[in-house]
Parts: structure tokens; sequence; C-alpha cells
């Protein structure tokens, strides 16, 4: 196993436990993290059957609050689709990684999860919730469309007004709201989750692990694939990358100061 300086992987029992660890950006995902994730997503099958769940979380404060912004407001931001590239290693393709696991996925969602960090945590299987936790696709105040297959995942789970409400409106929702809307299967208080995350893990591990894996494919085998959300997203979202809205919304964000739009 590699010597992750932006993650970890520990395993209790059956369950092998993710952990995303910038506790000092709330665990915004860079270049360098998302590398390491994808490393690991593509170790993880093999993992199997002594690996029987995945629980992803994310350590301090914060789930994830997406791509690390920072980046792209010095104008680098490493999700850009780049035309003629070979595999795509991007926040984008993590969606499709969890989704191709053998293993079911849990996200204990603690925190903000926000943007991509939002879009990972939809990917998964089953979602729990601290009640301190909080939702967005906030691409639109960005000045981007939503990506990671959220422009999917999340009408398919919670419907299309859901979906057209949170993308165009760009708001932040609590757990309980949340919960109302079925994004979520439960919330719990914030010093219970990991624990109520590993008990749910267990109840699933302790099922026969082929029977396990083909549910988790079979409830999956009519829901469209995720690498053809992404293209999509990517043909609309590159129309905006350097315009004059997209470059002041991260400025603005970056800035802390109300944004002024002008439709170029």
């Amino acid at each position: 196993m590699s010597n992750y300086q932006n993650i970890s992987f520990e395993k209790d029992g059956h369950i092998g436990i993710v952990t995303l660890k910038r506790p000092q950006v709330m665990n915004a995902l860079n270049r360098e993290m998302t590398q390491e994730l994808h490393d690991l997503l593509e170790q993880i099958p093999s993992f199997f059957p002594d690996i029987r769940v995945i629980l992803l979380t994310g350590e301090g404060k914060g789930f994830c609050s997406g791509a690390d912004l920072s980046r792209m407001g010095r104008g680098g931001s490493e999700n850009r689709r780049v035309i003629g590239e070979g595999k795509r290693r991007r926040i984008q393709e993590l969606a499709q990684a969890f989704r191709d696991l053998p293993q079911p996925v849990i996200s204990a969602i603690n925190g903000a999860a926000v943007g991509a960090g939002f879009s990972i945590a939809m990917a998964s299987d089953i979602r729990i919730a601290a009640e301190s936790s909080k939702f967005s696709a906030i691409f639109v105040k960005r000045g981007l469309v939503p990506d990671t297959a959220a422009s999917n995942t999340i009408a398919a789970i919670a419907g299309f007004s859901v979906a057209a409400e949170m993308s165009l409106t760009g708001s932040i929702y609590s757990a309980s709201w949340a919960l109302s809307k079925g994004l979520i299967t439960k919330v719990v208080p914030d010093s219970h989750l990991i624990e109520e995350a590993i008990h749910m893990g267990r109840i699933i591990s302790a099922n026969p692990p082929l029977a396990v894996r083909n549910t988790k494919k079979l409830l999956r085998v009519r829901v469209p694939d995720w690498v053809g959300i992404v293209e999509d997203e990517d043909n609309l979202g590159s129309e905006l990358y350097d315009t004059k809205d997209q470059k002041e919304a991260v400025d603005a964000f970056l800035e802390k100061r109300p944004p002024n739009y002008v439709g170029e």
C-alpha cells in the first residue's frame, strides 16, 4: 500500500475505511489528493472478498468542499478536459471509479459536501449524514455546470425537480432537507456518525460477498453509464472556462466579495 499524504486507508474487519485528509481546507480536492484516490480505487477491487464494503469520510469538520479553487484562481484547474489526452484521472472520473468497485460504498458525511464533494457522495451507494452536514451542488455559483456525474445522479436519486433546484440555485441545504428529499438515508448525531456507518457496513459485510457484489452491480445495470454523462458535462462545461463570468465567480469567492456578472 502506498504511503499516502492526502488520504488514508484503514481496515476494520471486512470494511475498508477511506478518509480524505486535508482538513485545513475542508478536504478540498487538489491534484495530489485526486491522484491518490485514483491509485487507491484501482487497487481496492483486488482486496475483495477480504474487503467487502468501503466507507468514505472526511477528516475534521468537512466531508469534502469540492475542487480546490485556489488553483483555479491561478488559472490552473486540473479538471479541464485536454483534447487528445489519454486515460483521464481527474476529479470527474472519481464517480465512475467508485461505481466500478465490486464493494458497495457508504459515505459517512460529516460537515460540508459541496460541489464535487457532493457529487462523490451522490456516487456512493448509501449515504449517512451527521446532523451538522450541509449539501450543495454549488457549481453554478462558480460559473460552471454540475460535474462528476452529478447532472445525472441527483435526479436519479431525488428526481428532476430537486436536481433542477439544487443545480440552478447553488443553494446550501441542511441534513434534514437532504433526508426529506431522499438524498441521504439517515441523519445521526455528529459523534455517532462513524459508529453508525461502520454498523451499516458490518451488516452488509456479514452477507455472502458474491451476492452483495452482484446486487450492487444489478442495482446499477440499467443506470446510464457515467462515462458518457461526464462527457456531456465536459462538453457544456468547457464552454464556460475562461468566460468573464466564470473568472469573476472564482475571484469573488476567493476575495470574499459579491460577484458582478455580465453574461460574457
